[in-house]
């Protein structure tokens, strides 16, 4: 008679690579009262695309993980109206913790970390 090889439960503990793309969509807002501009908006969106890399450790139901990722963005925005009329942003990264409740194959969790972007502003000459 064949063995009994009972199906193995679902873990959320292990390493994971991927891949993403995306797209940026920016709605900013200055005040130059100087200039007498009491507002302008910019409304810009830009493609962004990059790697991220995680792991997590599952105890019980208990979910601990960690997760970095780095994306490079094609944000620009040019406006011929001070205090600055060139703003570029080429890249943003992250790192963060992972804490979760594990439902089988759902997991509900809480994340916070740091964040750190490349932003440039300033006068075109």
């Amino acid at each position: 008679a064949p063995a009994f090889a009972p199906v193995p439960a679902f873990t959320w503990t292990g390493f994971y690579v991927g891949v993403q793309v995306g797209a940026q969509f920016t709605d900013a807002a200055y005040v130059a009262p100087v200039l007498g501009i009491a507002s302008r908006f910019r409304d810009e969106t830009a493609v962004v695309g990059g790697v991220h890399v995680g792991g997590n450790y599952q105890i019980g139901a208990l979910v601990l993980g960690v997760e970095g990722d780095f994306e490079g963005s094609s944000f620009s925005s040019r406006d011929n109206i001070a205090p600055f009329d060139r703003i570029d942003s080429d890249w943003q990264a992250s790192i963060r913790g992972r804490l979760g409740f594990a439902i089988d194959r759902a997991l509900i969790y809480v994340t916070g970390g740091w964040a750190y972007g490349k932003v440039e502003t300033g006068l075109s000459a």
